[in-house]
């Protein structure tokens, strides 16, 4: 059976390429260079063989960094996007799965390189979190700024409405 194809893009969308399906499955890399390179705890990533995979726009946009001996981190130049890497030994392409455009269809089958897991990351403490469909200002009376406000089993400062990061005040030591 035929893969679907599958449509990616960056950010700002000066970039676009397609694809005819993933054909390796999606995997949560922890390594500290995706942490580095994507800014989070880790990038998901599926393999695409070469042949089903081609940039649509934007190729005079796209820049690369050769962030170990051999791989290849191609992103955008105008939105900074990390959409594909390469080794160019290999028969496949890895994909940023994040800047597909759709449902691929797969969910999650591994987390890989786990031993680069940083601390701050724990994922029972992070299941804990309280979680909200979407983002409202902190100023409205939104569950968000509630939340923020609450008791937290997972963040040890509150956040009180418009106060910057760098003034957030510790949470007291009984409602931690």
């Amino acid at each position: 059976m035929p893969h679907p194809t599958l449509h990616g893009s960056c950010l700002c969308k000066s970039i676009e390429y397609q694809l005819d399906g993933l054909d390796m499955p999606i995997v949560h890399c922890h390594c500290q260079t995706c942490r580095k390179a994507h800014a989070a705890a880790f990038a998901s990533t599926a393999g695409v063989m070469r042949e089903h995979f081609r940039w649509t726009k934007g190729q005079d946009r796209l820049s690369s960094f050769e962030s170990s001996p051999g791989k290849l981190r191609y992103f955008c130049s105008v939105c900074g996007s990390h959409l594909m890497a390469e080794r160019l030994a290999q028969p496949h392409v890895i994909v940023r799965v994040a800047t597909l455009d759709a449902d691929p269809g797969m969910t999650p089958q591994a987390h890989i390189w786990t031993s680069h897991d940083v601390p701050w990351l724990e994922y029972e403490a992070v299941e804990q979190c309280p979680e909200w469909q979407t983002w409202i200002h902190q100023t409205t009376q939104s569950p968000v700024g509630a939340g923020l406000l609450a008791k937290r089993a997972c963040q040890s400062t509150v956040m009180q409405p418009d106060t910057p990061l760098s003034r957030a005040s510790p949470l007291p030591q009984g409602e931690r």
